[in-house]
């Protein structure tokens, strides 16, 4: 059994990987995995930030962080993804904490008024901490 304090190497799933994106999980704690997320989120990669959160919150994790600092691109596909799924999250007791720092991923989430709606951080650790 994994120890709190004490990650797990990363794993990238095929299907969590599309051209120009990548998703990698990384378990930091017994209850809590970190889905990094790097590139372009779009109406071709976001079906692949579907699977892998999917799959991730299927996995009996109770909190679920989603690390979108290096996100180059957010489109309204993506934001789609990810107000589904955390309304799901909330609907089974999952706390899906999104880390976004950069104005690629800030910007279109103010502009639909989705930055308060979301559970949001500015680092991995303030998610993880529950700040």
């Amino acid at each position: 059994m994994t120890e709190p304090d004490e990650p797990t190497a990363a794993v990238t799933d095929p299907a969590m990987v599309a051209p120009g994106l990548e998703v990698t999980a990384r378990q930091a704690s017994v209850d809590t995995v970190i889905l990094l997320v790097n590139g372009e989120i779009d109406m071709l990669t976001a079906p692949a930030l579907d699977r892998s959160l999917t799959a991730t919150t299927d996995g009996g994790h109770r909190r679920v962080v989603v690390d979108l600092s290096g996100v180059t691109f957010l489109s309204s596909a993506g934001i789609t993804i990810l107000v589904q799924h955390a309304a799901e999250a909330a609907r089974r007791g999952v706390r899906l904490p999104i880390v976004a720092s950069g104005t690629a991923v800030l910007r279109p989430l103010e502009l639909t008024g989705l930055k308060t709606e979301l559970d949001l951080h500015g680092t991995v650790d303030e998610a993880v901490d529950g700040a």
